[in-house]
C-alpha cells in the first residue's frame, strides 16, 4: 500500500533536486546482473483498497527515521502518505545519532542511503540488504535460504551466476518490507564546459550539474 502511494519521480525532484533515476530494484544498474524487477505505479486509490484490506480502512500512524540530508525527501514523503490517510511523525537527526538509534530498534521506519556500487560486485551489494550472519543489524533481514543461494553464485558458470543473482533480486522484492526509492546520480565537474551538450545526469527533464570552478 506505501509502495504504491508514492510518486517516485516527484520524491527525486524534492530529495535531490532533480538528481536522480528509478531503478526497480535493491541493486543499482551498475551492479552485475542487475533486474528490472518492476515498478511499483503510483496508484493512490489501489493503496487505500490494500490498506482497507488489511484492516486499517483510516490509514495508520508510523515514525519515520531518518537523517538531515533526507529532510526535504522526508517531506515530500510524509505529504504523499497523507493522501491515503497514512500519518507519518517525521525525527530528523544527525547522520551517527540517528544510525545508532535506528541499529538500536528504535522507529518504525527509516530513509537511509548506502553505497551499494561496490565494483559492480553483486555479492558486496547484497551484504548492505542481508546480514550473512544473525548478529549483524544494520542489513533489513536476515535468511539463511538466501545466504545459501548467494553462496551458490560463487561460481565461474557465468550463466548459473547470473540466474542466481536475479533470483535474490525477486526474492527480496517480494518478500522484503523495503522500497528501493532511488537511485542518486551527481555530476562534479571543474568547468560546465567539459559536459557535452546533450548529456543528462538522470532520467526526465532538465540536467542538473554542480559546477565548481
Amino acid at each position: 500500500a506505501v509502495a504504491h502511494a508514492l510518486n517516485y519521480e516527484a520524491l527525486g525532484i524534492a530529495g535531490f533536486d532533480g538528481m536522480y533515476k528509478l531503478n526497480h530494484s535493491f541493486m543499482p544498474e551498475t551492479v552485475s546482473y542487475h533486474e528490472d524487477v518492476g515498478e511499483y505505479e503510483y496508484d493512490p486509490e489501489l493503496s487505500r483498497q490494500l490498506l482497507a484490506e488489511a484492516g486499517y480502512p483510516n490509514g495508520f500512524s508510523f515514525t519515520l527515521v531518518t537523517y538531515e540530508i533526507f529532510n526535504d525527501l522526508a517531506i515530500a514523503l510524509q505529504d504523499q502518505l497523507a493522501q491515503i490517510g497514512i500519518t507519518v511523525t517525521l525525527d530528523v537527526g544527525q547522520m551517527m545519532p540517528q544510525l545508532k538509534r535506528l541499529l538500536a530498534g528504535e522507529g518504525d521506519a527509516c530513509i537511509m542511503q548506502t553505497n551499494t556500487d561496490n565494483c559492480g560486485e553483486p555479492s558486496l551489494t547484497y551484504q548492505k540488504f542481508v546480514a550473512v550472519t544473525d548478529n549483524i543489524k544494520a542489513a533489513a533481514v536476515y535468511d539463511e535460504d538466501w545466504n545459501a543461494l548467494l553462496e551458490s553464485s560463487f561460481t565461474m558458470d557465468q550463466e548459473a551466476r547470473e540466474k542466481i543473482i536475479r533470483e535474490i533480486q525477486h526474492n527480496y522484492h517480494d518478500n522484503v518490507w523495503q522500497v528501493a526509492l532511488l537511485e542518486r546520480c551527481e555530476a562534479w565537474c571543474y568547468n560546465s564546459n567539459i559536459l557535452p551538450e546533450d548529456f543528462e545526469a538522470y532520467i526526465g527533464g532538465t540536467p542538473t550539474f554542480r559546477v565548481t570552478k
